[in-house]
């Protein structure tokens, strides 16, 4: 298993993962995606097995206790 920071390369299975853990009215689109690896890529990680992307996290980090939507 391998944790790193996310890179565009990976961007089409992000987007498979997520439009399967969300409905199409919540899940994240692919210009969202490319709007968090830009703005923040130090707090957006990836997991991968074997080559293979398997998970990933992202949020932005903030001093609540709790992320709304609306930081997305």
């Amino acid at each position: 298993m391998l944790i790193r920071n996310v890179q565009p390369s990976v961007l089409s299975p992000l987007l498979e993962i997520e439009n399967i853990a969300f409905t199409p009215a919540e899940a994240a689109t692919k210009e969202t995606f490319i709007n968090r690896m830009e703005t923040i890529p130090d707090t957006f990680i990836i997991m991968e097995e074997n080559g293979v992307v398997t998970g990933y996290v992202n949020g932005p980090v903030i001093s609540k206790a709790f992320i709304t939507d609306g930081l997305f």
